[in-house]
């Protein structure tokens, strides 16, 4: 199975120069033909956001996002 969408605790991009923090990291939701398969508790009282709420007034952000 292969996720549509997965948000990580922290930036992966800023471990460069100390790739072992990466191990410290984890997925804290997962998306996979939409719907959320996976979530670590940080969306749990937001949910409605990420289904379709305005996504700008659900929350600040913390880091920019990486798209591939």
């Amino acid at each position: 199975m292969l996720a549509d969408l997965v948000v990580w605790s922290d930036d992966l991009y800023s471990h460069e120069r100390e790739p072992e923090e990466l191990l410290d990291q984890h997925a804290e939701v997962t998306l996979v033909g939409g719907e959320i398969v996976h979530s670590a508790g940080a969306l749990s009282d937001r949910v409605g956001a990420v289904l379709g709420e305005d996504p700008v007034s659900a929350g600040t952000a913390v880091s920019h996002v990486h798209c591939h």
